[in-house]
């Protein structure tokens, strides 16, 4: 008896010391005498304390009873069997080392739900049997929705943050694309010596102001960490003059260009003309991983877009590291992308990439590149001595002197590639078949698969401009503005007059093609060689641009009579880059 007393008193002294911090604190305190027979019956005398009941809403024990139900009944259904469990617990080890400390709701006398913290202490006996549970409950409502409404504002933080990322990535790579087709295709004009003073001024204007504009660009999505347009401008800005590079000739160079877009892989391939480098290009990150698999090439560089459908330049090159050969993990691999928001150099850098370049893509810039990761001093010892001077293109007569096709800039087009008619029609042929198949799929789209549609008319707006087919362009970019607000209602009533349009367009520049061959009559042959088929399999199998070209050019000097279609459909899947189709057909036949 004589330790039985000494215990309550410790418990009153530990009750005391309750009660001294609860004025202190604003908790309220409860404890409980235990039956010993059994620890967690409901009989266990209750005494909750005035400011217990106050905190729930009561004033009295008639409406608070002094019993266990009284609190249990009240537990939110979501807490009441975990913290009865917590409570039992406690009670029921005699070691003392399982603590009652728990968070759960209560139901207020008003019927509202608030949040308490409530933890407790045990008296027990020398064997470890509990005899009485003292505790104190605290009201923590208030902390627990400020710290959900902190939660909620962080998550709309970064929710607005993402958002803003996304936006400027895409502001990005939709302003800077065109640029990239401004900007590098009048420097090559700009390199062109056989060009009138009067036009070189103007394409001198054209330059500068690209350059202007993309400054301008930078300045607003705040990217002058990335771009560093001091570093690279081409113009100087004493004489405000285009200042034309001196590119060295590297013919030992073999490098692969991968981007979707084709405008693009043919700006890469006119701005790295000047260096005799071989250049491959494939129009997918899928494409890149196989042909650095097949090891076919040693490729000196691989220039990577990054924003493609399906495989994106980073998965393609982490693929490529992995591939496992020494060759396929040191490659150089350089950033080629519209993408230049803050942080994406890095970004790169940390994924497998050496460089990063920006579109449109900065003639200076690339040079750089170009010197520290692709050039060889000591190979180019070895061809110091041979003639790498160009040869000037003979005065032709204008192909398309006098054509016309409404909707078409067709003397633009011309312009917009250096004057070179004949990648100009190379581009129409490629786009009038390109188009026919998209316009195709446009028929088929319905309003659940609004995106895919958003992501069709786009690719027609940047191909429209690119031949500068100015009025399909921008009926497209109305449509491609209406997919992103998903109103459907705009898309359905204008969907079958943009289709006829561009149908329309696809039918002139059919006729402009009979027209040009009507003018300018092949020399007839009964079907292609079978030694240029050959080479253009092997170009096709081995991702070889400029022999597939060559090949191509062969195959199209002539007319054939017994080609059964060959030349044509060679043709048309060269343009939609189908080399594993064309290797297919010209193995079986």
């Amino acid at each position: 008896m004589e330790s039985l007393s000494e215990y309550k008193k410790a418990m009153e002294y530990e009750i005391m010391k309750y009660k001294l911090t609860s004025d202190a604190l604003s908790i309220a305190l409860w404890d409980m005498d235990i039956v010993v027979e059994d620890p967690i019956s409901p009989n266990n005398k209750f005494t909750w304390s005035k400011e217990f009941r106050e905190m729930l809403g009561f004033k009295s024990e008639k409406d608070f009873p002094n019993l266990l139900s009284s609190w249990s009944d009240r537990l939110h259904p979501d807490d009441k069997e975990r913290t009865l469990e917590a409570f039992a617990a406690h009670i029921t080890d005699i070691t003392g080392k399982t603590p009652y400390d728990i968070k759960y709701q209560l139901l207020m006398k008003k019927g509202s739900y608030r949040h308490f913290h409530a933890y407790g202490n045990t008296l027990r006996d020398a064997s470890g049997t509990p005899l009485r549970v003292a505790g104190a409950l605290m009201d923590i409502t208030e902390k627990i929705d400020m710290e959900e409404a902190l939660q909620i504002s962080l998550e709309e933080t970064k929710k607005a943050s993402n958002a803003k990322s996304e936006f400027l990535a895409n502001m990005s790579h939709e302003m800077r694309t065109p640029l990239n087709a401004i900007i590098g295709l009048s420097s090559l004009c700009l390199e062109n010596n056989e060009v009138d003073r009067e036009t070189y001024q103007n394409l001198e204007k054209v330059h500068k102001a690209g350059a202007t504009l993309l400054e301008m660009v930078n300045d607003i999505l705040d990217i002058s960490q990335v771009a560093e347009l001091d570093s690279f401008r081409s113009f100087d800005d004493r004489k405000d003059k285009y200042v034309k590079p001196h590119r060295v000739s590297l013919p030992y160079a073999h490098v692969l260009v991968v981007d979707d877009n084709l405008t693009n892989l043919d700006v890469a391939k006119g701005l790295m003309k000047p260096y005799k480098m071989k250049i491959d290009c494939v129009d997918s990150g899928q494409k890149a991983v196989d042909a650095m698999r097949a090891d076919l090439h040693k490729y000196n560089a691989i220039f990577m877009d990054q924003m493609m459908p399906g495989l994106d330049g980073i998965e393609a090159v982490r693929q490529i590291r992995e591939l496992g050969s020494d060759y396929a993990k040191n490659i150089p691999v350089i950033a080629l992308t519209a993408n230049a928001v803050a942080g994406s150099e890095e970004m790169f850098l940390n994924n497998g990439f050496q460089a990063f370049l920006t579109k449109p893509i900065d003639i200076p810039k690339l040079d750089a590149v170009i010197n520290q990761w692709i050039r060889d001093e000591n190979k180019d010892r070895l061809y110091e001595d041979a003639d790498t001077s160009e040869e000037n293109k003979a005065g032709n007569e204008s192909i398309l002197s006098g054509k016309k096709i409404n909707g078409l800039d067709i003397k633009k087009g011309i312009r917009q590639f250096g004057g070179d008619e004949d990648s100009y029609i190379r581009v129409l042929h490629s786009y009038a078949i390109n188009t026919r198949a998209i316009l195709a799929s446009l028929r088929s789209i319905s309003e659940n698969r609004i995106h895919d549609y958003e992501i069709t008319v786009h690719g027609i707006k940047g191909s429209s401009a690119s031949i500068c087919a100015n009025d399909l362009a921008a009926f497209a970019k109305s449509l491609e503005k209406a997919a992103k607000a998903k109103d459907w209602e705009f898309i359905s009533q204008h969907t079958q007059e943009f289709i006829e349009t561009a149908q329309k367009l696809i039918a002139d520049l059919d006729t402009l093609f009979s027209e040009i061959d009507a003018d300018n009559p092949k020399p007839v042959k009964d079907k292609p060689d079978e030694d240029v088929l050959e080479k253009l399999k092997k170009a096709c199998d081995a991702y070889d641009m400029d022999g597939v070209d060559a090949a191509l050019d062969d195959i199209m000097q002539y007319a054939y009579e017994k080609d059964d279609g060959l030349a044509f459909w060679l043709k048309e899947n060269v343009e939609q880059m189908n080399f594993s189709e064309i290797v297919d057909r010209l193995s079986k036949r």
